[in-house]
């Protein structure tokens, strides 16, 4: 069932469909603010304890305000059918990231890791366990930075006791073990889901695979996975044994919480990148970090919408066996009891199923009254409170600005040249390093690493447009052509590399026409660079290419002589299709002369 209006907001094109409803793109009729719509399939609020559900489910979602986890702007009921709008994203999930073949470095995995526990951190510190993490359910925008979507089956632990008896929520891949036998669901959940998919961001897929449901929900509960570094053996043996933890079946055995993890893997990000001879330091596991400054714009991939729909088909990286069981058997939806609804008449009221069409706006300037905090939460600020007062000489030490020796030994640990994935992990250091030290006699090598980070984000934007994910945007001229030359790198390799050098030859000495702003000519002059770098590339994968085929033609030439006492006209067939295969190749003149020789000898 398709809308034109929903509430405030006009409906556009539908971004997902699934068991639990369908997400589509709305547009504010009086702001303008593009939003993701979810709507709820109509079938679903007749059914008994469902709205009690839907209702629990914004009264989560009402209590997170935090950058990491998509917002809530508001919800409502029109023509029977519920709906909630929620921030639409501009970039991809992980899954997405994933299906398009991107393989995470190790690095890349903790900083996302990272990013999650202090997203998950805001929603258990409020009572609230998200249920179904997973990488569908996890963003990166345009920056890279994480936004945790889809708390749509979580349900307050503290506050509305809402219960599923024996019910199963989640995605099989990526449940706890706990979930897989209807247990009680604790924060701890959400750490093993939150393993399970930084194995699968190392190994390309998840750490079990199964043929069904029951056979998945088995090895959950019992199995062990493989090691994590048969699949990804450049990942460090100390990120292994973190998510060996995190997969424990006994919840007591993981991390107490998802601030301790972050802490862990803060030290552990920080051990692994000293230099060789950097001193010893204490680990810094439950104190407070200073975030990560922010990061240069990044190329800007499509967009992906927050609100992720519950049951919508999909499959793991290498394998279309992956067991969504979002949507609710009858049976355990029928189980759904409603302990204690907090407010229970205002709530009611809310969602009156004789009053249709209407709408209510979250404030997010306002926060929830002290009197729906959960006692857990209270204990966890004075908990916080107390180490203030033990942090501060800490944190005033930490964020004293870095020297230029202590930056340089982070981006250059060792002799070798730092590599690029070693560099994407220190881009705030090499960007403070240029801006701080520019006299520093380092400053030119630091500034080139800085070039080669903006070049290898330019490059993954054009990889993202080339897979038709991307907009294009206000592409130059330069840019197009390297688009189009990008494009034929499968299909046309000799045509991609003749474009490729007639660019660098239109645009190699752009710069004194005056013309163009500063912008523009470093886009060109960035765009020039990658056209040589990707012709360089391609023409050492066409003349291994071409040796090969060398060989393969004087192999049926060689053939075609001892050939031709026996079956002249199939040695001349062979000679004749050299000719006229390869006739115009001039990497090819060799083998071609031979077969015209031969064909000039028979006649």
């Amino acid at each position: 069932m398709d809308f034109e209006k929903l509430g405030p907001y006009r409906i556009g094109n539908r971004l997902g469909k699934g068991g639990m409803g369908s997400v589509y793109r709305g547009e504010h009729n009086d702001t303008g603010q593009v939003v993701a719509v979810k709507a709820l399939a109509p079938q679903l609020a007749t059914s008994e304890g469902f709205r009690e559900r839907f209702e629990a489910e914004i009264e989560s979602l009402k209590t997170l305000q935090h950058d990491g986890i998509v917002r809530l702007f508001g919800y409502g009921e029109e023509s029977g059918t519920l709906f909630y709008a929620m921030e639409l994203v501009d970039g991809r999930s992980l899954e997405e990231e994933l299906k398009a073949g991107r393989r995470f470095s190790w690095r890349e995995v903790v900083d996302i890791s990272i990013q999650v526990c202090r997203a998950l951190k805001h929603a258990h510190d409020h009572g609230i366990v998200h249920r179904d993490i997973k990488p569908a359910n996890i963003l990166l925008d345009t920056n890279e930075h994480v936004k945790l979507a889809d708390f749509g089956i979580a349900r307050l632990f503290g506050g509305t006791q809402l219960t599923m008896a024996g019910g199963v929520l989640g995605t099989a891949d990526y449940m706890s073990p706990e979930q897989a036998d209807g247990r009680p669901v604790t924060d701890r959940c959400d750490q093993y889901s939150l393993g399970c998919v930084m194995y699968a961001l190392l190994a390309g897929r998840p750490p079990f695979r199964a043929k069904s449901l029951p056979e998945m929900l088995q090895l959950q509960r019992f199995a062990e996975p493989e090691p994590v570094r048969r699949y990804a053996p450049d990942a460090p043996e100390q990120l292994e044994h973190c998510i060996m933890q995190l997969l424990k079946k006994n919840a007591s055995d993981r991390f107490p919480n998802t601030l301790v993890l972050s802490r862990h893997l803060e030290a552990m990000r920080k051990a692994l990148s000293r230099p060789i001879d950097a001193p010893e330091l204490a680990s810094n596991d439950g104190m407070p970090s200073i975030l990560d400054p922010p990061k240069p714009d990044s190329p800007k991939p499509p967009l992906a919408y927050a609100a992720t729909v519950a049951g919508t088909e999909h499959s793991s990286p290498e394998s279309q066996a992956s067991i969504d069981i979002d949507v609710v058997p009858t049976a355990v939806r029928d189980a759904v009891t409603v302990d204690s609804l907090t407010d229970s008449s205002t709530r009611r009221a809310m969602f009156d199923a004789t009053k249709t069409d209407h709408f209510t706006a979250v404030d997010h300037g306002s926060r929830p009254s002290s009197s729906g905090v959960s006692p857990s939460v209270w204990i966890a600020s004075l908990g916080l409170l107390a180490l203030v007062g033990i942090s501060t000489w800490f944190v005033w030490q930490v964020m004293q600005p870095s020297t230029a020796d202590e930056l340089y030994a982070k981006i250059r640990p060792v002799e070798e040249m730092p590599d690029i994935d070693h560099l994407r992990g220190y881009e705030a250091e090499v960007n403070e390093f240029v801006a701080r030290f520019s006299d520093d006699p380092r400053a030119g090598e630091v500034l080139g690493y800085q070039e080669e980070l903006l070049l290898e984000k330019l490059q993954r934007r054009f990889d993202t447009l080339v897979r038709g994910r991307g907009e294009r945007g206000d592409l130059n001229t330069a840019e197009r052509l390297y688009l189009a030359a990008m494009r034929k790198l499968d299909a046309d390799p000799v045509q991609a590399a003749k474009e490729l050098e007639h660019l660098e030859q239109l645009f190699g000495q752009v710069g004194d026409e005056g013309s163009q702003d500063a912008e523009q000519l470093e886009r060109v002059a960035a765009c020039v660079e990658l056209a040589r770098r990707q012709r360089a590339l391609l023409e050492q994968r066409l003349a291994a290419q071409h040796e090969d085929d060398l060989a393969t033609l004087a192999s049926r030439l060689d053939h075609a002589e001892s050939l031709y006492e026996s079956d002249p006209a199939q040695a001349t067939a062979i000679c004749t299709a050299v000719v006229e295969l390869y006739g115009n190749d001039p990497w090819a003149e060799p083998m071609v002369r031979r077969a015209r020789e031969l064909l000039e000898a028979w006649r």
